[in-house]
């Protein structure tokens, strides 16, 4: 979704010093929203259109994610951070904003991707050069984020669930 929740206001401006290194690589919004027009805006201001691309919504995120090759997550606050979830079963390494809510209990920062304190733009895109300049510890946080993710599997989340709801009618 390309909301005001989902800070991508602040992902562009962290992009652009991206860009400023590293001009061969691409930002890939997937979705739509209501500030889809503002970003593209954003985007001429900073002058890193060419470096930004915008695709629909796609029924099939999972090929996304498995083109990508890192995931960036700005959000102002998150419920869970479902998405990080999903990129890390597919072996991509996440650079997040440690937000209200979600990141710092999905992300291991530095082992499986990397947690960025909330709205430093200038960290975040550090953290993401670093990841871009570094193949090698792109892979092993890749390879790490599978590992974790694992714990997010149903069959291992619904007997807690189901230990839960016990406890509770007990």
């Amino acid at each position: 979704r390309i909301t005001y929740q989902k800070g991508l206001d602040r992902m562009l401006e962290a992009w652009k010093i991206v860009v400023n290194n590293r001009k061969d690589w691409r930002l890939k919004f997937v979705g739509e929203g209501e500030q889809k027009e503002y970003l593209q805006q954003q985007c001429q201001k900073l002058g890193i259109t060419g470096n930004v691309i915008f695709a629909p919504a796609t029924k099939d995120i999972e090929k996304e994610y498995i083109n990508s090759s890192l995931f960036l997550l700005t959000s102002r606050f998150e419920g869970f951070g479902l998405v990080l979830v999903e990129a890390m079963q597919c072996g991509v390494p996440c650079v997040s904003f440690d937000c209200p809510y979600g990141p710092s209990d999905i992300i291991d920062n530095g082992i499986n991707g990397c947690l960025i304190e909330n709205g430093n733009v200038e960290e975040f895109a550090k953290a993401t050069l670093k990841l871009i300049e570094d193949d090698e510890l792109r892979k092993k946080m890749g390879e790490a984020a599978i590992e974790k993710a694992k714990q997010y599997l149903p069959e291992n989340i619904m007997p807690k669930w189901i230990e839960l709801f016990n406890n509770i009618t007990n």
